[in-house]
């Protein structure tokens, strides 16, 4: 009989064994794919073109803004990816936001629907 060991195995499972997944994170990933038009799965994958970053780069501020989710679990959530690179997407949100009133009014948009209010 082989033993199956999950500490190896890290992607959605923390050490004490709980099982991460959010479906308003889903819902936030599903949502900023549609509005800026690409593919769900993409928001996950390890690709870097600049039009899938930066909608990767909003679903992330959107979930940092709207879940109680951990910048560790918010990572987990987008294809295994650590803190830092959560806290990079916020940054880098944040001042594009602060430079570009585009920008701006697309996420401020994007998160005054999905958090229930109009824009």
């Amino acid at each position: 009989m082989s033993s199956c060991n999950t500490s190896s195995h890290k992607s959605n499972i923390f050490p004490e064994g709980v099982l991460v997944w959010s479906p308003f994170l889903e819902y936030i990933k599903l949502f900023v794919a549609e509005y800026y038009g690409v593919e769900l799965e993409l928001l996950s994958a390890k690709t870097r073109k600049r039009k899938i970053v930066f909608a990767r780069h909003v679903a992330m501020f959107a979930a940092h803004k709207l879940t109680d989710l951990s910048l560790e679990k918010i990572g987990i959530g987008f294809g295994d990816r650590d803190h830092s690179t959560v806290i990079n997407a916020l940054r880098s949100i944040r001042n594009q936001m602060s430079v570009y009133k585009e920008v701006k009014d697309s996420v401020e948009g994007l998160i005054g629907i999905l958090s229930g209010g109009e824009k």
